[in-house]
């Protein structure tokens, strides 16, 4: 029954996103960064550990759809955030988004998303953290 109830929060907050948005995602490097706007935002709070997702980064062992202003540096391993911030693997990042499947990532960020979940390795089925497009990243752990 909870799962049942999950399946149709997400599935509607994706239709409600999809409906005030105009976005889309794909490779910069190793990172998938989000570009476009959203009329509405996501609620939650999502961060978690820089690392290495198949040959993608995330946070833990999540993909991560980034904020467009996040970039990647390959010889430092490290990732800038949109204010300049220099982030290392295995630091923490923490902002504005929300958790969802690879279905309702396709559905919002369209067809070069779905490609490069499957560049990077994403296995069907597993959730995918998204950082509100637009959104800020800020070092630290959400506990902070």
């Amino acid at each position: 029954m909870t799962r049942t109830r999950t399946c149709v929060v997400v599935t509607a907050a994706t239709f409600l996103l999809s409906a005030c948005s105009s976005t889309s995602a794909s490779l910069d490097g190793p990172l998938l960064v989000s570009e476009g706007s959203w009329d509405d935002s996501m609620t939650a709070l999502v961060g978690g550990e820089v690392s290495r997702v198949g040959s993608c980064i995330g946070l833990g062992d999540s993909m991560v759809v980034w904020p467009q202003g996040v970039s990647w540096d390959e010889d430092s391993e490290a990732l800038t955030l949109g204010d300049g911030t220099v982030v290392e693997l295995g630091e923490e990042v923490h902002g504005g988004g929300g958790s969802m499947g690879i279905g309702a990532v396709n559905s919002l960020f369209g067809d070069d998303a779905a490609q490069a979940l499957k560049d990077c390795g994403v296995e069907v089925g597993s959730q995918v953290t998204v950082f509100n497009v637009g959104g800020d990243v800020e070092t630290g752990s959400i506990e902070e």
